[in-house]
């Protein structure tokens, strides 16, 4: 009895081991960045002016004379590489321009200024084309809230920001990319995100993204 039951055991083993054996090795995860495009900010104090040769990238909400001005940016990657991949996990990265001086009253500094500490800065897929020469305030596309991400107000002015905005690489991936809006949850004075733009000088400041995925 007990020689049968070992050979019973080791048939066991045996067949568990083949049947490991046997199975599909999960393909390894690949992470990689990609290059930007294109990147511009519009303005509604210009509503007709270019920005997209600017090394900022700004949103913000601020008031000249008495009226009050409107900014929003723009970015746009390249993902040809990403075709029918399994994306696992995109991650958007904007570093403060501190390299600026923004002399507007009443906060005349460098880098990130906010008042209302619950406004947010929110990350939203872009859902019409546009193109980084010739966008303006008074052309910019639409944008959608679905999946739209979102974070609180910088606790330094040279903080920077990175968002996980997984669902929405898929939906540009799906649905068409154009892109990403940088905007606030609320555009009343004074909140300034200064972020760096491509066109910048040092390479290490640019907006990046980085994927995780599987071919």
């Amino acid at each position: 009895m007990t020689k049968i039951f070992t050979f019973a055991l080791v048939a066991i083993i045996l067949l568990s081991g083949c049947s490991k054996k046997n199975e599909d090795p999960k393909p390894p995860s690949v992470i990689q960045s990609s290059d930007l495009m294109e990147d511009a900010m519009v303005s509604s104090y210009s509503p007709t002016e270019n920005y997209g040769t600017s090394t900022k990238l700004y949103t913000s909400s601020w008031s000249y004379s008495k009226t009050g001005v409107k900014i929003s940016g723009f970015l746009k990657f390249n993902y040809s590489s990403l075709k029918n991949a399994k994306i696992s996990s995109a991650k958007l990265t904007l570093f403060a321009d501190t390299t600026s001086f923004w002399d507007g009253s009443p906060a005349p500094q460098y880098g990130h200024f906010v008042m209302n500490k619950s406004n947010l800065i929110q990350i939203r897929r872009v859902s019409e084309s546009w193109s980084e020469s010739s966008i303006v305030y008074n052309n910019k596309p639409a944008s959608e809230t679905d999946n739209m991400v979102s974070s609180l107000a910088p606790t330094s002015n040279s903080q920077s920001y990175t968002f996980d905005v997984t669902e929405i690489v898929k939906d540009q991936i799906n649905l068409g990319n154009n892109g990403f809006e940088i905007s606030l949850s609320n555009y009343t004075p004074y909140e300034r995100y200064a972020f760096y733009s491509r066109e910048g000088i040092y390479p290490h400041l640019r907006p990046r993204i980085e994927f995780e995925f599987q071919k």
